[in-house]
């Protein structure tokens, strides 16, 4: 009888907490994607998001990896809407280790769904790694039971 790969062994071998507070949440993902996230201003960061008030007195919010040379039709955004995925894609994509982020400390709602988010894709690729060694381990997935109509 072969060893079986089941959601129970994998929840053992993974000890992956489903009900994760939010600051045990961010810790994950920023580990995981080596990026620090600060709301205070550093000329040094990697990647910034930040708001600024219009001459007129509109607030719009500025995501750019160079705060010296912004482009009012990439980096400037008149709804909050667009900062989630602007802030996922700086995580996961740019490869920066300090993103300089106005609200992080307010826990605005983009940046929780996109922690969240993020926190989520993690998990599923950490399951893939461990279903992959436990194979490697002489495991087996269970096939996949078949019904007819």
């Amino acid at each position: 009888m072969s060893k079986l790969i089941t959601d129970e062994l994998i929840d053992k071998r993974l000890d992956w907490n489903d009900d994760a507070e939010y600051t045990e949440k961010c810790d994950i993902v920023l580990g995981h994607y080596e990026v620090e996230l600060t709301s205070d201003w550093k000329g040094n960061a990697d990647y910034f998001i930040y708001s600024e008030t219009t001459a007129d007195g509109y607030e719009v919010w500025v995501t750019t990896d160079d705060d010296r040379s912004i482009n009012v039709n990439e980096n400037v955004h008149y709804y909050e809407n667009d900062l989630g995925d602007e802030l996922k894609d700086a995580i996961q994509d740019y490869g920066v280790s300090l993103i300089q982020c106005e609200g992080w400390d307010n826990d605005e709602y983009w940046i929780t769904d996109v922690i969240d988010e993020l926190y989520e894709e993690v998990y599923e690729e950490k399951r893939k790694e461990l279903i992959d060694e436990l194979q490697d381990e002489g495991y087996e997935l269970p096939e996949k039971e078949t019904t007819e109509a």
